[in-house]
């Protein structure tokens, strides 16, 4: 049987990581909303495809590699909005009733 210290820790642990989630969710709601007012036309993409990518040094993904424009696409649209429903939802409510 766990100690009530760490029964304790586990408690602290869970609302943290709520904090966390919805820390994150923030962070990624700005970010969409900067991408939308015009950024994502002013990132030059790793793929090599964007015909304003001339060598490395135009690469805005450099310090990221292994990223390419599309996850970024993929990230602030259809995976934020499916993360923003749960966290709309009935249940998703519970990250910020534990939240810290």
């Amino acid at each position: 049987m766990a100690t009530f210290g760490h029964r304790s820790d586990i408690i602290s642990d869970t609302r943290q990581g709520a904090s966390k989630v919805l820390e994150g969710h923030a962070q990624l709601l700005a970010a969409k909303a900067a991408w939308d007012r015009g950024i994502s036309q002013q990132i030059i993409d790793a793929s090599g495809t964007d015909p304003k990518a001339v060598g490395y040094a135009a690469n805005d993904f450099a310090g990221h590699e292994g990223l390419v424009k599309a996850d970024i696409v993929k990230a602030l649209g259809v995976a934020l909005d499916n993360l923003t429903a749960l966290l709309m939802s009935a249940d998703g409510k519970k990250f910020e009733d534990i939240a810290q």
